[in-house]
């Protein structure tokens, strides 16, 4: 019940505030202030500013952005990611630096669990995690700045600002065709269905014993109080009924919502 209740995920709002790559007599300069033509994906979440590209999902799902980059060998990346949403296994972002017909390379923030910084070679067979920093991640305020350098040794050097965070080898893959970025991500979503019948008569699945709204609200105060924000929810398995009583209870649901996002 209570997992059907709260789905503790939430929307998507995600930052890349500068990215370079240049290797192989090939050089790619974007800042992300303003759009450019070479992006594609779900280009129209896709907003610019002086700061940098955000973008603000309406719903569960994945978003990906991408577009052409030859660095490979040699290369050098450097960015910016602000998750402004709760990481976990099922809410996380990756860079994908290095992607061809084979596979690709990735900085994966959250995902293997809700605080690592993964590196994360893919290929048809397998995902697998080269190297990974346990406890990177501030699941409160992600904001990570990154750099990410390859020899011609195809070693790998990963850079918090100045300070090296690992070393990693892998010749796999020694070349490629584009960049992008990838979010996955849920939504918080409440299912009336779990408060108690008397609240929601009319809907599908009515579950004897469920919970008063002051239960409810409790849930959602502790959430809050955990440090974590709430930036979008939605509202399922509400029946109005012939007398408008779970409308009604599910109107004051909203309003209580509403109430409590960041």
């Amino acid at each position: 019940m209570f997992t059907d209740l709260f789905r503790s995920a939430l929307t998507l709002c995600f930052c890349l505030i500068f990215n370079a790559a240049q290797a192989q007599f090939y050089a790619l300069f974007d800042s992300l202030t303003a759009y450019h033509t070479d992006w594609e994906g779900y280009t129209a979440w896709m907003q610019f500013s002086s700061e940098g590209m955000r973008s603000a999902a309406p719903a569960a799902g994945s978003l990906e952005w991408r577009r052409e980059s030859r660095a490979a060998v040699l290369g050098v990346w450097t960015l910016n990611i602000q998750m402004d949403f709760n990481p976990s296994s099922a809410n996380y972002c990756s860079f994908r630096f290095m992607e061809s017909s084979f596979g690709y390379y990735a900085i994966q923030l959250s995902g293997s669990s809700s605080d690592d910084l993964s590196f994360v070679l893919h290929t048809a067979e397998k995902d697998t995690i080269l190297a990974a920093v346990s406890g990177y991640v501030n699941k409160s305020a992600v904001n990570v700045a990154l750099r990410i350098e390859r020899d011609s040794n195809y070693t790998f050097h990963i850079y918090d600002a100045d300070s090296l965070l690992f070393n990693t080898t892998d010749s796999t893959l020694r070349s490629s065709k584009s960049l992008s970025v990838q979010c996955t991500y849920s939504s918080s979503r409440v299912d009336i269905d779990g408060l108690d019948p008397s609240l929601c008569p009319g809907t599908g699945t009515p579950v004897p014993g469920g919970l008063s709204m002051a239960q409810f609200l409790q849930l959602v105060d502790a959430v809050l109080a955990s440090g974590r924000k709430i930036i979008g929810a939605d509202l399922v398995e509400v029946v109005p009924g012939e007398n408008q009583w779970d409308a009604n209870v599910g109107a004051r649901v909203l309003y209580a919502l509403s109430h409590r996002l960041s």
